[in-house]
Order: C-alpha cells, then structure tokens, then sequence
C-alpha cells in the first residue's frame, strides 16, 4: 500500500512534465483562436473595468468629503441641537 500510494505521487510530477509538453502543442493550435479571442475580450473587460472604476472614483470622493464636512466643529452643534 505504501509503495502503490508512493508511485501516485511521482505519477503526478510526471503528469505535471507531460503537461508542459502538451500545452506546448495546444498552443500552437490555440494561438489562433486566442488572439481572436482576446481582441473580443478586451473590448468587453475595458467597457467593463473603466465604467466600474469611474463609478467607484465618485463615490469615493464624495464620501471623502462628507465625512471631513461631518468631522467639522459647526455640524457637531447642529447635531447637538437637533437632539
């Protein structure tokens, strides 16, 4: 049982050497396919990325600013007074 549980494990860095042999070879066949891929790709991540990234650089900056507005001396009275 240890021998055969021994065996696996080199069995799996030998797969793991076969599989940079075979990714070589799929490579050359998705090269292709991938760059065709990829300029569709980019076109939706860039939609994607620069809409959620100028949405977030908004909000950001006006919870900035509220909260340095609410850190303020004359808020701290209108808060005391309201209560």
């Amino acid at each position: 049982m240890k021998e055969g549980r021994g065996r696996r494990k080199i069995r799996r860095d030998a797969r793991g050497g076969r599989r940079r042999r075979r990714r070589r070879r799929r490579r050359r066949r998705r090269r292709r396919r991938r760059r065709r891929r990829r300029r569709r790709r980019r076109r939706r991540r860039r939609r994607r990325k620069g809409g959620g990234r100028r949405r977030r650089r908004r909000r950001r900056r006006r919870r900035r600013r509220r909260r340095r507005r609410g850190g303020g001396e004359e808020e701290d009275e209108w808060r005391r007074r309201g209560t």
